[in-house]
């Protein structure tokens, strides 16, 4: 055996050397080289895949056409992706329904991309009969790839900072001062 590795060696050259040497760097070279475009490739699908997800908030609305000022509780897909909301739970119980729960009928739906739904919470959103109250909304929803939930923080004390100017049309209000106010409720919601 070791007849047969010296005769081995004695055959080998110094350019032999240097080609297996330079075959050995392009090797690791190729490997580093397939390691960097696969990590890349899962950068740019998890980069795609956030950008495209359905992106699900609930909030508080408030909105004013005539005099009195209503609050609703709205669920909004800021999304590019469909959303399909498969939980929506309050922790408090909401007074101008008559057991108190929203949503028990309607999940699961699917919310299209900047698509909303909303619900009326309260009529008259100064009532003092309804204490305001913080309102933990949790949503769970998924898409064709993730399940997602969030849990959000509604307080209803915001109100007591919004100002609201309309005052209920009279008898002398002419068509243009309504449609005028309609009008400036929907630029007012649209900001």
């Amino acid at each position: 055996m070791d007849e047969s590795l010296r005769l081995l060696l004695t055959g080998i050259t110094i350019t032999d050397v240097i080609q297996a040497f330079a075959a050995t760097i392009g090797i690791i070279a190729s490997l580093i080289a397939l390691w960097q475009s696969k990590k890349s490739i899962k950068l740019t699908e998890k980069s795609i895949r956030e950008a495209n997800r359905p992106v699900v908030a609930v909030y508080l609305e408030y909105s004013q056409v005539i005099s009195t000022p209503k609050e609703y509780l709205v669920i909004k897909n800021f999304g590019n992706t469909p959303a399909t909301i498969d939980l929506v739970e309050l922790d408090t119980k909401i007074n101008i329904i008559k057991d108190g729960e929203i949503f028990t009928h309607s999940v699961p739906f699917i919310l299209a991309p900047k698509q909303s739904f909303s619900t009326v919470l309260r009529v008259d959103a100064f009532d003092s009969q309804q204490a305001e109250q913080n309102i933990n909304v949790k949503i769970n929803y998924h898409d064709s790839i993730q399940q997602y939930s969030d849990t959000f923080n509604l307080n209803q004390n915001l109100v007591k900072d919004m100002r609201f100017s309309k005052t209920k049309p009279s008898k002398n209000s002419t068509v243009q001062q309504v449609l005028s106010q309609t009008t400036e409720e929907i630029i007012r919601k649209n900001f």
